[in-house]
């Protein structure tokens, strides 16, 4: 495990698996890079091992201690998590973990067993939104016609910007899978030797896809 402090006046402090890929959420129709996390804060010890379960449906119907979706988008300028009460930002510490073939429907035995928390970020600045889809406006919901899963937060360019990020697809055997840095290893020509390409997202989060 290791620590990473972000810029001064963020104050973010990181501490995870950097270096090692992380399975994103599969096992629905959509194809968007999503990881689960437990909407009450950091559990630590509490929450050892893998989730009770993942609620794929609406916020407002998942049990609370059940793990959520949280899709990753360097588009969003800030990260948003499911709260009780009135939208409100705030200060605080969660924890992200592996999602592979936990967003299945129905549940595939031993997927929620396997999300294992990887990442905690703590003194993060999030807004915290209403867990009724009617209090959002776009209802907990992300994607397109074709498929728009509901999700329990977004993991915005306020955290991605203090890691570099690479994305794998799902033609590889192991599936679709997220890395974080905390810098890219190497230069782009040397990653370019290797078949992968790298690009300046937006919210200044550095990102990488093979």
């Amino acid at each position: 495990m290791v620590a990473l402090t972000a810029c001064p006046q963020d104050e973010i402090l990181i501490v995870g698996e950097f270096g090692r890929p992380l399975p994103l959420g599969s096992g629905d129709a959509s194809p968007l890079p999503r990881l689960v996390y437990r909407p009450d804060g950091c559990p630590g010890e509490d929450a050892a091992g893998g989730c009770s379960s993942v609620c794929t449906t609406a916020p407002e119907s998942c049990p609370p201690d059940a793990c959520l979706p949280l899709v990753v988008d360097s588009g969003s300028p800030i990260t948003t998590l499911v709260g009780d009460g009135p939208p409100t930002a705030v200060r605080g510490c969660f924890e992200v973990r592996t999602a592979a073939e936990a967003l299945a429907e129905p549940p595939i035995e031993g997927a929620a067993e396997q999300a294992i928390s990887r990442f905690r970020f703590d003194s993060t600045p999030y807004i915290r939104l209403p867990r009724d889809t009617a209090d959002v406006s776009w209802g907990w919901q992300v994607g397109d016609g074709t498929a728009a899963p509901f999700v329990g937060g977004v993991l915005g360019g306020n955290v991605l910007r203090q890691m570099a990020v690479r994305f794998t697809d799902a033609r590889g055997s192991d599936g679709p899978q997220i890395t974080f840095y905390r810098e890219f290893p190497g230069v782009e020509s040397a990653l370019a030797d290797q078949g992968s390409a790298a690009s300046r997202c937006s919210s200044r989060a550095s990102c990488s896809a093979n």
